[in-house]
């Protein structure tokens, strides 16, 4: 099998670590627009892996790349997908994406790729990627789904000593500010809220984390039979108490704004500048952390009103120098990528996780995470109806 993973980021580096490690047949490719961070992120690569079966490639060669390759596995930015998925579809090679696409380009790309018998997903990772598998499995629990709430996050495991009290685990260089509206459900009809609102608070094994509105899929309520009952459906992000509170205030402030500012002929939006100053403030060293997914049920299953509980949990993985989140991330898209070379994936086209993976084939994935040290687990108990 050959595999073609491009983007040298943290994202990249744990998809080709799984690939060296749990594919000893796979000849792996790994390109970034930036030779020198390749070369540095497969310094990284660590010992147990057998990186004699790994080639570095600039994104010069794509296309020749492109042509030989079983799988592509995309680790960059939502922007640089154009070129990548017009060459899936011109050679009808199986692509997995760990971005958030966006969402108005999702007709477009439909029909660039409605001639492909394989696969692509979009979104193919922690969130969206699991979060949604395992959001539709927990509908699948009850005869009536009424209430569903998603909790996602990667956090150290003490508060970071910063004003946003936050470390980057997904590795990028901006601050993920942006003020947009998110969507949920609310009284069983799709609504968008603000971003960082309707914060609460919410235990976890680490301690009490906010949480607050951010990235649910706008189609998944209304794509599926087991959530056609749904009256609430939230999907928030975890954060240590504090992260919500500063960003309001900074937006406040016009400090979020990304609207370039001139100043003795040089152009910088205040977004930017903050960027700059806190890159270091935020980037990750050796803390300890922890990536999280929660996710609550709430509904009918013989005419009882019961509740069901999720819960994942992802640690830093020291033995191949990957952080919680990348870790479960590239894991997840590395393992679904495997089910897609087997031969048991039979979507043709543009697909989601949610859909490729339904029933046993979940199990299979939950039990290949544990055998990695990902803990689950699952509770169903009786509970009150909800208010």
């Amino acid at each position: 099998m050959k595999i073609l993973v491009l983007g040298a980021g943290q994202m990249g580096i744990a998809l080709v670590q799984y690939y060296l490690a749990h594919m000893p047949q796979a000849q792996i490719t790994f390109m970034d627009v930036n030779s020198a961070q390749l070369k540095q992120s497969a310094l990284r690569l660590s010992n147990p892996t057998n990186t004699q079966r790994l080639t570095l490639g600039h994104t010069d060669q794509l296309e020749k790349t492109f042509a030989i390759v079983d799988l592509v596995l995309l680790a960059i930015p939502w922007k640089a997908h154009a070129p990548v998925l017009a060459l899936a579809a011109r050679y009808n090679i199986p692509l997995i994406s760990l971005s958030r696409p966006a969402y108005e380009a999702i007709p477009s790309i439909k029909a660039l790729l409605s001639q492909m018998t394989v696969p692509v997903i979009l979104g193919c990772g922690l969130e969206p990627g699991l979060t949604e598998i395992l959001a539709r499995y927990c509908a699948t629990q009850f005869d009536t789904l009424t209430h569903l709430n998603v909790y996602c996050g990667g956090v150290t495991k003490t508060p970071p000593c910063n004003p946003l009290h936050y470390k980057a685990l997904f590795g990028t260089h901006y601050l993920p500010t942006a003020m947009r509206d998110a969507y949920t459900v609310k009284s069983g009809q799709l609504v968008t809220v603000p971003r960082f609102s309707e914060c609460e608070q919410v235990d976890t094994p680490v301690g009490t984390l906010e949480a607050w509105h951010d990235g649910l899929l706008p189609w998944l309520s209304s794509s599926y039979p087991e959530f056609a009952s749904l009256q609430t459906l939230t999907q928030k992000t975890l954060r240590w108490p504090g992260f919500s509170a500063a960003v309001n205030q900074l937006a406040t402030l016009g400090l979020l704004s990304e609207t370039p500012i001139t100043i003795n002929d040089f152009s910088l939006s205040p977004k930017q500048f903050l960027e700059y100053c806190y890159e270091k403030n935020t980037l990750l060293g050796t803390e300890e952390n922890i990536t999280l997914l929660l996710i609550n049920g709430e509904g009918l299953q013989a005419d009882r009103a019961q509740s069901q509980h999720f819960q994942l949990i992802a640690t830093q993985q020291e033995k191949y120098g990957l952080n919680s989140m990348a870790f479960i991330t590239g894991y997840t898209a590395g393992i679904i990528g495997r089910h897609i070379l087997s031969g048991e994936a039979h979507a043709q086209g543009l697909t989601s996780p949610e859909v490729l993976l339904q029933g046993k084939v979940v199990f299979t994935l939950l039990s290949q995470l544990r055998n990695h040290g990902v803990g689950f687990s699952s509770t169903l108990m009786d509970a009150p109806a909800h208010a």
